[in-house]
């Protein structure tokens, strides 16, 4: 739908529901002119995409909702709001797999682009109209998972300042070389590309040995380039600063507060099952809910010239450091005081360890069909008995594209369900042509004034499954 144009300066809106939108507009618009703007707003709210059946794959957890096994018997003061800052090429598109079956598990709202895995990589602004609404027209969301430069400011527009945030790091070269594996083979980046053309029998020596022939002729990668503080510009760092800010021990020290402050939790992907161990003690979830298989990963052959281990002089090392500063200052800053955490908690590696050992049971079964339709773990120390069945290890496999788009076919039809049930609250505002009425100025309405229906009548009237 073409939005149309405004004289007055009208943010493009999505259609949540009209108490958002009108709070939106009239927070940021004089008195004067706030009757004209919502006259006008009204033929102006974008229209989230149509809603489709969803895939079979959505109802995973409806078709198992009556077993004890299922995520909906969760432990009680579990958290549920979950701010997910996702950085490139540190295991997070695993962790959403994680986060998004948690979300449809429990009947949660995701905030997702309208289309495609990214809201946005390029900057931290998330547009009201290129994201599906909630589903019952809420103003704060329960998760995020997807792709957007990490900002604060941003994130409170969609989430309650209460929402946990969490993000996750990976040491600084391994994380680079995995980018420029990924954006030279997958997503082919032109002067990644031109560089690998050079030196196709050893890439990785070769790009860091000679960055210049993968990067235009300049010896630090730009940090546009996917290879140069990406982990650190995804969390917020200003791109056009990031130059003067590695000459400034005091810029990159504010940084890091600042991100220690606003963040819960900062994980490490080097030491995953440990990490998401500690996730699960942290938001008091079961060990049913972090269960994975690697998701987005380069499956190289035996042979390929991707697989040779780096060989650099001690000079070309710390050039390699001095590029990247700012992600070695971010690593060697949350690195100890997750290695802390871990320390301090009770009997850890002994959970850690039994954790590993059902991950592997389910790769087992994951693996083979012919095992039957669901896998038993048993009661331990660590968990409840629990099954694990098949639909389950399909979301697991699921890349990032698929994935998100069964998340968000599922949320826009109970959506759709929720705005055409008839017992649906209505709002507590006026109508809007009413005039205000005389008087003392009433006090301003919550900024959601629609109370919410529990979801489970929508669900258990699900569609037949694309």
């Amino acid at each position: 739908m073409t939005q149309r144009s405004f004289s007055l300066q009208t943010p493009p809106i999505a259609a949540q529901s009209y108490d958002q939108v009108l709070t939106d507009l009239v927070a940021n618009t004089p008195a004067p002119n706030a009757r004209r703007v919502i006259s006008r707003a009204r033929a102006a709210i974008h229209r989230p995409p149509k809603p489709q059946n969803p895939p079979k794959l959505a109802w995973c957890y409806e078709s198992i909702r009556d077993n004890s096994s299922s995520p909906g018997n969760s432990s009680s003061g579990e958290i549920r709001q979950v701010v997910f800052a996702k950085v490139h090429k540190a295991a997070s598109s695993t962790l959403q797999n994680i986060l998004l079956r948690f979300t449809i598990a429990r009947n949660l709202s995701s905030l997702l682009p309208t289309k495609g895995p990214i809201i946005s990589q390029g900057n931290s602004i998330i547009q009201r109209a290129k994201v599906i609404p909630h589903i019952q027209g809420l103003r704060f969301y329960d998760t995020l998972a997807s792709h957007v430069v990490y900002d604060d400011s941003q994130i409170s527009r969609y989430f309650s300042k209460d929402a946990f945030r969490v993000a996750i790091i990976r040491e600084p070269m391994k994380q680079v070389l995995s980018a420029l594996v990924f954006y030279t083979v997958v997503y082919p980046q032109p002067d990644l590309k031109a560089g690998y053309l050079k030196h196709k029998d050893d890439p990785i020596n070769g790009f860091l040995k000679h960055p210049e022939d993968f990067t235009n002729g300049k010896k630090c990668p730009p940090p546009y380039s996917y290879v140069n503080t990406k982990m650190s510009f995804d969390l917020g760092l200003n791109i056009n600063n990031i130059e003067s800010t590695k000459m400034n021990r005091t810029k990159i020290q504010i940084f890091l507060d600042k991100l220690e402050k606003e963040l819960g939790l900062v994980l490490i992907s080097d030491y995953f099952d440990e990490s998401m161990v500690l996730l699960k003690r942290t938001l008091r979830w079961s060990i049913k809910d972090i269960l994975y298989i690697k998701v987005n990963e380069m499956r190289l052959d035996k042979n390929s010239s991707w697989r040779k281990k780096p060989n650099l002089t001690s000079t070309e090392y710390l050039a390699f450091r001095y590029c990247n500063k700012i992600d070695y200052a971010l690593y060697d800053h949350f690195l100890p005081m997750f290695l802390d955490k871990i320390e301090k908690e009770r009997l850890f590696q002994e959970e850690v360890s039994s954790y590993k050992d059902i991950l592997q049971s389910l790769r087992d079964f994951c693996s083979n069909t012919t095992r039957g339709d669901k896998l038993r773990v048993p009661k331990s120390e660590w968990t409840a008995e629990f099954f694990v069945y098949r639909c389950e290890c399909d979301l697991m496999l699921q890349k990032e594209d698929s994935m998100v788009d069964i998340v968000r076919q599922r949320q826009l039809w109970l959506r759709s369900q929720y705005e055409s049930n008839p017992l649906r609250p209505q709002t507590t505002k006026p109508p809007l042509s009413s005039p205000k009425p005389p008087g003392p100025p009433t006090p301003k309405p919550p900024v959601s004034a629609v109370t919410p229906l529990p979801l489970s009548h929508l669900v258990t009237a699900k569609p037949s499954p694309g």
